[in-house]
């Protein structure tokens, strides 16, 4: 996995931005996604040949959607008026 990039919408115009900024940082790949059609299109803007991934392999990546998703919550709710808590409580574990 080269990169990250977690956001509200799905639309080509944010799939593009994010292709292109790994694009910038690592070159031109094939890109390998999990078929959602906005990547499609962000990649014949881009010129880059994208596959999609089995029905297994997509299943692993959205566990880790789903996983990355969690944390995310669980770092947003630990701030309270824009203070980090001392005392985090992991959202995974319930530690």
């Amino acid at each position: 996995m080269l990169g990250i990039y977690i956001s509200e919408e799905r639309t080509i115009i944010i799939a593009e931005k994010f292709i292109r900024s790994l694009v910038s940082k690592y070159g031109k790949y094939t890109v390998y996604t999990d078929g959602g059609t906005w990547y499609d299109a962000a990649c014949n803007v881009i010129g880059l040949k994208h596959y999609v991934h089995s029905s297994i392999e997509k299943s692993l990546m959205e566990r880790v959607n789903q996983y990355l998703k969690v944390r995310k919550v669980g770092y947003i709710f630990s701030r309270v008026d824009g203070v980090e808590k001392e005392n985090v409580i992991d959202v995974t574990t319930g530690t």
